[in-house]
């Protein structure tokens, strides 16, 4: 991935949104640490995971939950003021 708040970076991530492929590989480079979890990135994969792929974002990134969590809320922000 491009350098976070470059253009190149924002380009990579719409098309990881519009995307239809699997997930897996990008799974699998956030697990083995080729890929930082930024939450740019999480609020991507966020909106294209089903049940499976959000406990597998749950289990990569329990011990940074707080990341998660601002993803979670920034893809999905009437799900965060639902929760109060």
């Amino acid at each position: 991935m491009a350098s976070l708040g470059s253009d190149e970076r924002w380009r990579q991530l719409q098309r990881l949104r519009r995307a239809s492929g699997s997930l897996q590989p990008w799974f699998e480079a956030l697990a083995r640490g080729a890929l930082a979890p930024e939450q740019d990135l999480l609020a991507a994969l966020v909106g294209r995971v089903d049940r499976c792929g959000a406990e597998r974002l749950i289990q990569l990134w329990g011990a940074r939950s707080e990341v998660l969590l601002a993803a979670l809320q920034q893809e999905l922000p009437t799900a965060s003021a639902a929760g109060r």
